[in-house]
């Protein structure tokens, strides 16, 4: 009995893991899929609230869309941008970070095609943050 134990220990050891999230695997393909099939005219303005046609664009990571905005509910998420966003001479990015007090500070990371670019840490006085990015003054952009 205890040689069983341990072999389903060690399995479900092995399966945790090497293990794939297939949904949030689904929601990048999905997201990725959207995004390459946006024609875009910039400049654009994509809102992620429900019922706007950002909300294709959100990969895993994100809460059901509300009407006011998106909020996040994994520790990374994702937004995958036409690739139209990546030849403009600026990005402008508007969000309003919640800061729960009991989960402690929040970073916010801007990266393009995995390159960091940006990063913020919104704070209760600081929540709402808007920014002008230079996609191509990223490293390696």
């Amino acid at each position: 009995m205890v040689a069983l134990g341990l072999v389903y220990v060690g399995a479900f050891g092995f399966f945790v893991a090497n293990s794939v999230d297939f949904v949030a695997r689904q929601q990048r393909d999905s997201a990725h899929a959207a995004a390459a099939g946006l024609a875009i005219e910039l400049p654009a303005i994509l809102r992620f609230g429900a019922g706007d046609a950002g909300i294709a664009l959100l990969g895993p990571g994100w809460h059901r869309p509300e009407a006011a905005g998106t909020w996040t509910r994994d520790r990374e998420a994702f937004i995958h941008l036409p690739a139209a966003a990546r030849g403009t001479r600026w990005l402008g990015l508007e969000f309003e970070a919640y800061i729960d007090p009991d989960r402690g500070e929040l970073q916010v990371d801007l990266d393009l095609d995995g390159t960091p670019v940006a990063s913020w840490r919104p704070s209760a006085t600081t929540a709402a943050v808007r920014a002008r990015i230079r996609p191509s003054s990223g490293p390696g952009l």
